[in-house]
């Protein structure tokens, strides 16, 4: 053990494995810059206990003098001692916030209808005293309802969450201080609620989970970043169909260079983008086919990265993810390896 490590403050700490666990309840592993720790601070987490450190770049292994410590680790977990620290970790969880204002409305039926409009499966039954009254209804159906929820995956729990949110936010556009209530609450350890959908809203934290049967939600996340774009937009979507230019409108009345990198159906893609074109002179389109590419990226100006789990026509059919690429270095890379297979693609 390293004895000339600084101690990590009790404060500095918990303000980290808060952070840490944030991540971890997306089932994201963070680096440990992401996670705001110098490395001395990280090895001494680690040597007491706190964390573990994992490699997460064994393709630079080689270069390991010279790439810093923070890039080269992450923390895959906080460790059960660290748990105990955060002696109401609880809180960091964005559901059993909706669950305390649903149960501040005193109303069972709204109870009922958020978390089994959620899609969570619990005994909803309810016999005796516990069948007596709302607030009894509720004492009854909360331990059930958590115990339901903590069952789940970390995947789930925020697909449940995100349901479990958005089903209260439309049940209470009646009463909307509450919703505005719950928003202010969920703001206060660290998530945000945009166009009804829960995202992390720590800087290092840029993604966003879909669940299935979202088409709607994740075609106005991946519009918002579209609309964005200040000069040029780069889409890699092997599927790109008619289905983006219908994102791209709302964008269509400033000049914009859009160029997609694709492969299937080309010949129907460019018979769209000059459709699009008459209508829209400021707009300029470029096609060309490639197969460098498996997943899909939007590059924005050049510089914004957004890594999109599916392709934009299916996107929302299934769950999917939609990711801010941040680290330096992998956004180098891919700026790279786009600009390759777009001069290497055929023009179409």
């Amino acid at each position: 053990m390293d004895s000339s490590l600084e101690p990590v403050s009790e404060k500095r700490g918990l303000e980290v494995l808060r952070r840490i666990q944030r991540f971890n309840l997306q089932d994201i592993q963070p680096s440990v810059r992401d996670s705001g720790l110098s490395g001395a601070e990280a090895r001494w987490m680690a040597q007491n206990g706190l964390i573990t450190l994992g490699d997460t770049m064994a393709w630079q292994q080689a270069a390991q003098e010279t790439t810093p410590f923070e890039d080269r680790f992450v923390i895959p977990e906080i460790t059960d001692k660290a748990k105990i620290c955060l002696t109401d970790a609880a809180d960091l969880d964005p559901f059993r916030v909706v669950v305390s204002f649903c149960s501040q409305t005193n109303n069972a039926d709204l109870f009922l209808d958020v978390f089994i409009g959620a899609g969570l499966v619990f005994d909803a039954s309810l016999v005796g005293a516990d069948n007596f009254s709302h607030g009894n209804r509720i004492r009854a159906l909360r331990p059930r309802v958590l115990s339901a929820y903590d069952s789940l995956n970390s995947e789930a729990k925020l697909a449940v969450a995100n349901a479990a949110i958005s089903r209260f936010i439309i049940l209470t556009e009646r009463l909307p201080a509450i919703s505005v209530q719950m928003v202010e609450a969920l703001a206060k350890i660290g998530w945000a609620v945009r166009d009804k959908i829960l995202v992390a809203a720590e800087p290092q934290i840029r993604e966003i989970f879909f669940p299935k049967g979202s088409q709607w939600d994740a075609f106005v996340a991946i519009r918002e970043f579209i609309d964005k774009a200040k000069a040029s937009l780069l889409l890699i979507d092997p599927y790109c169909d008619r289905e983006f230019f219908g994102l791209l409108q709302s964008s269509a009345a400033r000049p914009l260079n859009v160029r997609l990198l694709c492969r299937n159906n080309p010949g129907g893609l460019k018979a769209e983008a000059k459709a699009f074109m008459s209508q829209y002179c400021h707009v300029k389109v470029e096609l060309r086919t490639s197969s460098d590419f498996h997943d899909r990226f939007l590059i924005v100006d050049e510089t914004v990265c957004i890594h999109i789990g599916a392709s934009i026509n299916h996107a929302g059919s299934r769950g999917f993810m939609i990711s801010q690429i941040e680290d330096a270095s992998n956004r180098h890379i891919l700026l790279q390896a786009s600009e390759d297979a777009w001069r290497k693609g055929a023009p179409v």
